[in-house]
């Protein structure tokens, strides 16, 4: 039986976090995306494998691409980034209402706003799932199993014999304790194997639940894979030097803020520049209105260093090298070595006088085992014994 409660945590979380919006505006917007959607499928529909992306995102597309030209072209089905408005209602939605209306009392919520928000949200997944339904492939390869539409399709195809596989999309954390919706990036498997980047996520999905199936892949493409270290003194666009700040995503605002302070410091005092990396879901006007001096969007590839929070970017820079510092806190995190950690400006100062002597590279290969050629390979070996049915060998 498909675990709706599964599909619709995030959903659930997300609702409290848009409280603000009210129950008329967040009824209307999930009504407006159940009823006024179309999707736009490629016209090849038939394959071996259908590769399948919910979350929009430059750099997502990057690494879903690239995993899926591990797999032959005449043998893959991509969907991504299939969404469209109409301004059309959608007959299978109100079919989907009324056929799909004994799992609306299925539905643990606290009031009946609440459950009536989740059953249109779920039904607007189940739409997806029956417009996939059309395609005809035997091994569903997911990009994001935490998203509630790719938690449904890998229960629900998997219930019907199909492979059901899901990518590593970012650095895991373990959270323990701490509330946050990203637990379900590992409490939630519902694909039959996940291909991680490292050991350490691998060793995070096995301890958070019982059957898990892992191998690990690696990542084909990291920001700066090209990257030789010794071409990071100068900038492309002159002779200026400067540092890079990877700012983290919005639920860690407050350490954002806190680490342009202490940077902000840190580069008036030392005469780099200080480069900002946003997020992609950062409000970019919120930071340039604390009064800060800073560039921003610069080549990478030129920092002096980089500093960063809890950002998977950080450890992609140490593996090729490069010298990454992790800005301390209290919040839950992928590890670091202690003596790649700071706080305050006297304590980055300590570091970076230690940071000829340190291998930067090497304290990656936890998180990020295999990248480039190496890491398409292993997809490529994993693929083909799937296609085969031959035998899988775990990590």
């Amino acid at each position: 039986m498909i675990d709706i409660e599964q599909v619709l945590q995030a959903d659930k979380y997300l609702l409290k976090t848009r409280s603000k919006l009210g129950r008329k505006r967040n009824l209307q917007n999930a009504s407006r995306e159940l009823f006024l959607t179309g999707f736009s499928f490629p016209e090849k529909r038939t394959g071996q494998f259908l590769f399948f992306r919910s979350l929009e995102r430059a750099d997502y597309k990057m690494l879903f691409n690239g995993i899926a030209s591990a797999v032959p072209e005449e043998d893959r089905i991509v969907v991504e980034d299939f969404v469209r408005p109409s301004q059309n209602s959608a007959r299978r939605a109100f079919v989907l209402l009324f056929t799909l209306l004994p799992l609306f009392f299925m539905i643990r919520a606290d009031s009946l706003f609440e459950r009536a928000y989740l059953y249109l949200r779920l039904c607007y997944y189940y739409r997806v799932v029956k417009a996939i339904s059309t395609l005809k492939f035997d091994n569903l390869i997911l990009f994001s199993d935490m998203q509630p539409v790719e938690c449904l399709l890998a229960q629900y195809f998997r219930r019907r014999g199909k492979n059901t596989v899901t990518l590593q999309h970012g650095l895991y954390a373990d959270y323990g304790s701490y509330p946050t919706i990203n637990v379900i990036n590992y409490l939630h498997q519902p694909s039959e194997y996940f291909l991680a980047w490292g050991r350490d996520t691998a060793q995070l999905i096995y301890r958070s639940g019982e059957n898990r199936k892992v191998v690990i892949c690696g990542k084909p493409s990291v920001a700066l894979a090209s990257v030789a270290r010794s071409n990071v003194q100068i900038s492309a666009g002159g002779d200026i030097k400067y540092f890079t700040l990877v700012l983290d995503q919005n639920i860690f605002q407050t350490q954002n803020v806190e680490m342009l302070k202490v940077l902000s410091e840190y580069s008036k005092s030392s005469g780099l520049a200080m480069n900002v990396r946003y997020h992609p879901g950062n409000n970019r006007k919120i930071y340039e209105g604390l009064g800060y001096e800073y560039l921003s969007d610069l080549d990478l590839s030129a920092s002096v260093f980089v500093v960063g929070h809890t950002s998977s970017m950080m450890h992609e820079m140490l593996l090729v090298g490069l010298p990454v510092f992790k800005f301390d806190s209290d919040i839950p995190c992928v590890k670091m070595p202690s003596e790649l950690v700071f706080s305050s400006v006297e304590q980055l100062r300590g570091l970076l006088e230690k940071a000829e002597h340190v291998d930067f590279g090497a304290l990656a290969k936890d998180y990020i085992a295999f990248f480039g050629d190496e890491s398409l390979k292993r997809y490529r070996d994993f693929f083909f014994a799937l296609k085969k049915g031959g035998h899988i060998l775990l990590d």
